[in-house]
């Protein structure tokens, strides 16, 4: 009988040190699938071939000519499209008539508050030019400017008026004939003025830089765009066209 007992302790004994070493394996619990990556705007341009650029005019200008250069670093079509250039903007680049507005556009809060920006391209100063130096501007003076330019968009979020002249020589000759008090002209462009420095005085001076506006949440497209305007500012290609309409390099590097 106590042979038996200790038989049967022995394999008792035996099982359980058995068990011991082989445990149950726990089921594997189910793992929820990762989400997937959702495309972006600028997945989506790629997928279509075609990038359009909001654009106030197809004249020839030193935007537009950027606008070429910037084009054959891609592998895109890029469309110009024209677009009224006035409070429409924000809505061409919202419900996605274009993915990007460029032309004359300064750096100013109002742009920061309707837009995302690029990093500025190009820097300047607007003049603020009268027949009498004794001019004072104020939100009450009467101001002129050139049609599609920096001035413009400035003018308008400051002035409580403002006359748009189509050309340089309409717009010197609204100041002349007293139509406004004010012209806002680029510098960069006064320089170039030999006959006309003598007969308007420079009675303010503000200093402003060119940007690239998207809608305001396309980081993606902002980002890209970004990539190829600061290749085309480093390797001069930009700066050359610069010194094509100006006597100085005004692209910010």
């Amino acid at each position: 009988m106590k042979k038996f007992l200790l038989i049967a302790s022995i394999l008792l004994l035996t099982v359980l040190i058995g068990g011991c070493q082989n445990p149950v394996t726990p089921a594997t619990a189910l793992q929820t699938p990762a989400p997937q990556k959702q495309p972006t705007r600028w997945d989506e341009i790629i997928k279509t071939g075609e990038l359009k650029i909001g654009v106030p005019s197809l004249s020839d200008s030193m935007d537009n000519r950027l606008i070429d250069a910037f084009s054959e670093e891609t592998n895109l079509t890029v469309s110009k499209v024209v677009l009224p250039w006035d409070d429409t903007l924000e809505t061409a680049v919202t419900d996605g008539t274009v993915d990007m507005l460029w032309g004359q556009i300064p750096a100013i809060s109002e742009s920061s508050t309707m837009f995302r920006l690029s990093n500025p391209y190009f820097h300047s100063t607007m003049l603020y030019l009268s027949r009498s130096e004794e001019l004072t501007v104020d939100q009450n003076t009467t101001a002129g400017v050139l049609k599609h330019s920096a001035g413009q968009f400035m003018a308008e979020n400051y002035f409580a008026s403002t006359k748009v002249y189509n050309t340089r020589d309409e717009l010197f000759y609204g100041l002349s004939s007293g139509q406004v008090a004010c012209v806002l002209y680029d510098n960069a462009l006064f320089e170039n003025m030999q006959t006309k420095k003598d007969a308007f005085h420079i009675v303010k001076e503000v200093p402003y830089d060119l940007v690239v506006a998207f809608e305001q949440n396309n980081v993606s497209v902002a980002t890209e765009v970004e990539k190829l305007i600061a290749k085309i500012k480093a390797d001069g290609t930009a700066s050359d066209i610069c010194l094509k309409w100006y006597l100085n390099d005004y692209i910010k590097k």
